[in-house]
């Protein structure tokens, strides 16, 4: 007789996980020449488990904002068990373009906006791309503290006599040397990859 073989279902675990961040270079706007936290924060991980990679976001927060250093919370679920775990990600969760994301982690696409609303003394958290320095663990933590870096450039500039006509500036680099668009990332290295060709890119940004 012939006997259907039961596969048992791959064991999963779960987590309550904080991030805590307070780092130098981890913060989201400018003030008096500190680099601060702003509103609405929020985070997003990258958990590989062998084969497998999941993402979350952090519940977003503004408890923190003109702080030096924040805390994000991730709802962990359905990870593989494994050995060992993968933990990478990118700051602001909104950067993401939700464009077949969850297929690659080396290969993670996020968009830096060419249009970016800024307030006096600020700049667009949206504009600021980070990524998270990569770890590997032996079991998820449930809180640990996080590093970040740059991912892409950060440019100040001051401007003075401004008419209250004006209501947006426009930043113009040479042909070909793009200020903008959608780029791939590296999270499980925490390398940041060229704007690649697909339409979006374009060396003119404006900053309202």
């Amino acid at each position: 007789s012939c006997q259907k073989e039961e596969t048992a279902a791959p064991e999963t675990v779960s987590a309550t996980l904080t991030m805590h961040a307070g780092v130098e270079e981890t913060k989201t706007y400018l003030e008096n020449n500190a680099v601060l936290w702003g509103k609405g924060e929020a985070v997003t991980l990258y958990v590989g488990a062998g084969e497998t990679a999941k993402f979350f976001d952090s519940a977003s927060t503004d408890d923190y904002e003109g702080q030096a250093s924040a805390s994000f919370t991730f709802e962990i679920a359905g990870v593989t068990s494994a050995d060992s775990y993968a933990l990478g990600g990118i700051y602001p969760a909104s950067a993401a373009t939700g464009i077949n994301n969850n297929d690659n982690p080396k290969s993670y696409k996020v968009a830096l906006p060419a249009t970016q609303n800024a307030e006096p003394g600020k700049y667009d958290p949206s504009a600021y791309i980070m990524v998270l320095k990569p770890e590997t663990v032996e079991k998820l933590p449930t809180e640990y503290q996080a590093s970040f870096r740059r991912a892409v450039a950060l440019n100040k500039i001051t401007l003075t006599n401004v008419p209250e006509d004006v209501t947006a500036v426009e930043i113009t680099a040479p042909n070909k040397k793009y200020l903008a668009g959608r780029r791939y990332m590296n999270l499980t290295t925490g390398e940041s990859g060229e704007i690649y060709d697909s339409g979006s890119q374009t060396n003119v940004v404006k900053v309202n």
